[in-house]
């Protein structure tokens, strides 16, 4: 099974625990989001309802399957499923024209839509699922390098931008530029044409 077209292309995986599975979904632009549980090797989703999207980016809030695809639509699932993709759970995040770089969950109940120059809080309301979410004014503020140089620590986000300043978000306010001291050393050594491969990790200990 091909998870992504390239070696240089770059994944996105999220996991969702159903009521008979624990899932990993696992999501590359050009592909149809698959699925891989802990009885089965990684295989395509096959949609109940709806079609499964060719996710870029995707997360889990609210117990939904949230996908990102091209250039900045984001649609999500019924509760508790990754199969079932209601026509109207749809919002296309075209305020800002600038390019969707990916989804991160902030917390049980939302999550964040990182474009390229802006931030989209995402938060869970009741209603239908075409009304699961509603979603914040836009902050308009430069935007991760990519899919993985956005980690959560203690439910905030910290990201690095392409040119490698790196910033924390909370969902509360504008993001703070941390580290600019380290910065001015490191815009430098990045590689512009690189920075979508950009990967960040919190060690907890």
């Amino acid at each position: 099974l091909t998870f992504a077209p390239l070696d240089t292309s770059i994944i996105d995986i999220a996991f969702l625990e159903t009521s008979g599975e624990y899932v990993a979904l696992i999501a590359e632009q050009s592909l149809p989001l698959k699925k891989l549980t802990t009885v089965t090797n990684a295989v395509p989703i096959v949609a109940t309802v709806g079609i499964v999207p060719l996710a870029k980016s995707v997360c889990v809030a609210a117990r939904r399957v949230v996908a990102l695809v091209q250039p900045h639509t984001l649609v999500w699932t019924a509760t508790l499923t990754y199969d079932n993709w209601p026509a109207l759970a749809i919002a296309k995040i075209a305020q800002t024209n600038d390019v969707g770089i990916c989804v991160k969950t902030l917390s049980n109940l939302s999550f964040v839509l990182y474009k390229e120059r802006s931030i989209y809080l995402a938060t869970a309301r009741g209603g239908s699922d075409a009304t699961a979410f509603s979603f914040d004014e836009p902050i308009i503020v430069e935007g991760p390098a990519g899919i993985h140089a956005v980690v959560n620590v203690a439910g905030t986000h910290v990201y690095m931008t392409k040119n490698g300043r790196i910033g924390v978000y909370n969902g509360t306010q504008y993001p703070q530029w941390i580290a600019d001291g380290l910065w001015f050393y490191l815009q430098s050594d990045i590689d512009p044409l690189q920075a979508a491969q950009i990967f960040g990790v919190f060690d907890y200990r």
